[in-house]
């Protein structure tokens, strides 16, 4: 089925680690350890190139937090495939044991390694508890278990068959996606931990989310097209489509409009943020503003990955190359139907102002 074509800016500098072909043997080791591969496939594991993910998203860590990052976003994604629909069993019930085993690994009452995919997340605990302050521990494991309990709420929701408003779809994105748990790793990348108050900051929580929900919802127009291929409802261009009576390329329009006006209190949120940790002093100031380049380096790094990765080019029927970095073409149509100018050896793309969409938006509404 074919999505029609989109755009959108992500106005931030495409850079990927010096320690890449390093971080991929050590992520093809690691996905070996794992015991995976034979239930999730060696091909289509291969074809999602995870480790140029992590090192676009954490270009300017050494390569010894890269390596341990790497560990926590692979055991991200073999999480996420275990429970992917469709495979034999109670979806709902898979989900529910999968999170109540990830809720006591993290608790420390898991004595000896179990089976796969738990046992990668058992190493996984044992090397960051070791490697970094209580304080950064306790938010990262809150973090994976709400990653752990939202893939249940999501099971959930699709066994209901019922369709989600635009709110709960996007509250239900941001903690599927892993979000939370990818910008804890910004500071073990940096080496520059948040002072303890100041994740509950509200300026803190406004400047994730907004960036998390241009993530997200650059995602969801990426992969549009093989998640309607698969009969895949949980995507913000086919939530807009049922709930506000849009066919799909009214849909994608009012998305591209969205991404720009987060895209736009993710800026605002990012001043608010750095001036209540300025105000606050160097023990703060210095690891926000190590912060906020690692949310941008989250943002673009995602996009720049998901335009080369497999995982979303990949669409049965669909024999289109994936779009590469780099060359000297000023512009490519991509197989998930965006069309990309390119400046440099950058990809970007380009959205004309328009509008606020009501979606739940802006600072003040992201706050908890």
């Amino acid at each position: 089925m074919n999505s029609p074509a989109f755009s959108f800016e992500l106005p931030f500098s495409s850079a990927i680690s010096p320690h890449v072909e390093e971080l991929r043997a050590h992520a093809d080791a690691w996905s070996a350890r794992s015991g995976m591969l034979d239930l999730i496939g060696r091909t289509t594991w291969a074809g999602g190139r995870f480790e140029r993910l992590v090192a676009r998203m954490y270009p300017q860590a050494p390569l010894p937090e890269l390596r341990l990052v790497c560990d926590g976003v692979l055991w991200l994604f073999l999480y996420d495939d275990f429970l992917v629909p469709g495979q034999e069993g109670d979806e709902q019930e898979r989900a529910l044991s999968c999170a109540g085993l990830t809720a006591r690994i993290l608790g420390g009452t898991v004595g000896t390694r179990p089976d796969p995919p738990a046992g990668a997340l058992w190493d996984l605990r044992r090397e960051l508890l070791a490697a970094g302050p209580a304080r950064w521990w306790q938010r990262w494991a809150a973090d994976v278990q709400d990653f752990a309990d939202s893939l249940h709420d999501e099971a959930v929701s699709r066994a209901r068959g019922v369709p989600e408003d635009v709110e709960a779809y996007l509250a239900l994105r941001r903690r599927t996606s892993g979000w939370a748990m990818l910008t804890d790793f910004v500071e073990t990348a940096a080496g520059r931990v948040l002072p303890h108050d100041v994740p509950a900051s509200p300026s803190y929580v406004a400047v994730r989310r907004a960036a998390g929900d241009v993530a997200c919802a650059i995602n969801d127009l990426l992969s549009l097209r093989k998640e309607l291929a698969a009969g895949e409802s949980h995507n913000l261009v086919l939530v807009l489509a049922r709930n506000r009576g849009y066919d799909t390329a009214e849909a994608v329009r009012e998305a591209e409009r969205w991404i720009a006006t987060r895209l736009s209190d993710y800026r605002q949120a990012r001043q608010v943020f750095l001036d209540d940790c300025a105000h606050a002093g160097p023990a703060a100031a210095e690891p926000a503003a190590a912060f906020v380049q690692g949310l941008e380096s989250l943002m673009r790094g995602s996009l720049d990955w998901s335009l080369e990765s497999a995982r979303y080019t990949h669409v049965p029927g669909n024999t289109a190359a994936p779009a590469r970095p780099g060359g000297t073409d000023r512009s490519c149509s991509h197989p998930t139907g965006v069309h990309i100018t390119k400046r440099g050896s950058d990809h970007e793309a380009s959205l004309s102002p328009s509008r606020p969409v009501p979606l739940d938006s802006g600072p003040d509404a992201q706050r908890s």
